[in-house]
């Protein structure tokens, strides 16, 4: 692939492999020039991914973050639906987090599957850990890594018609509801924020936590606590969040 789309606010990190020395262009602009030293392979079909169907892998230096998940073992799945005003029927709380489907917090160090709905009109975006698409999400590549999850804009975020539990049902297990990712909880633990990436969407409800548990946390203290009049230490140290389980 040699042309890659990005929504707004989004970041792209690219493993380049060349057959020949070649520059590296944004628009008009030449960011980067390689070289590519004597005696590699030409072939220009390989990939980095691997697993069926990618029979030609190569090696680029990935760090622990974005390793090939399409492979592994998945510890736990979880469906996130995206809303104008929610995030699974929950507004967002800041002493709520958002739990699994087991009402448990997510473990660090674990393979998650997420199935997401609602992506369509409410891009889902992720901080801390990238999600690596595994089908069905619209125009991203199967296989890559993103921060921000955008399916197709011609399907609906909610059945168009009839709001009964088995129609409901119905459509969660449809084509709608197909876009899997997956995230290693990874490097480090403690609350993660997800919300829709229209920011408005974002201010009215649309965001939540989840508490990642068992790994490091970043501390709170020490911190410069800044206050009005100049001074230090005015500010409390919050208390800890709340748990799932």
């Amino acid at each position: 692939q040699s042309v890659f789309s990005l929504t707004s606010s989004s970041r792209l990190d690219v493993a380049i492999r060349c057959t020949a020395d070649t520059d590296i262009r944004v628009r008009s602009s030449t960011v980067a020039t390689i070289h590519v030293d004597s005696g590699g392979t030409t072939t220009t079909s390989a990939t980095p991914f691997t697993g069926p169907g990618h029979d030609e892998s190569w090696q680029s230096y990935r760090l622990p973050y974005v390793q090939d998940l399409t492979g592994v073992a998945v510890d736990n799945r979880w469906t996130i639906h995206v809303d104008e005003t929610n995030i699974n029927d929950a507004r967002f709380a800041q002493r709520e987090p958002l739990c699994d489907e087991n009402g448990a917090d997510f473990d660090y160090m674990s393979v998650q599957e997420w199935t997401i709905r609602g992506a369509n009109t409410h891009p889902l975006h992720v901080h801390t850990y990238p999600m690596q698409v595994i089908s069905d999400c619209g125009d991203h590549e199967d296989g890559e890594f993103y921060d921000t999850i955008v399916t197709s804009k011609n399907l609906p975020s909610t059945p168009a018609s009839s709001s009964s539990s088995s129609s409901l049902s119905s459509y969660h297990h449809s084509s709608h509801a197909k876009c899997k990712v997956r995230v290693k909880l990874i490097d480090v633990a403690g609350p993660v924020l997800i919300h829709c990436h229209i920011f408005q969407h974002a201010e009215q409800g649309a965001m939540g936590w989840m508490n990642v548990v068992g790994g490091p946390v970043q501390p709170n203290e020490p911190r410069v606590h800044h206050c009005p009049d100049g001074s230090l230490d005015c500010d409390p140290v919050p208390p800890p969040l709340p748990l799932c389980s």
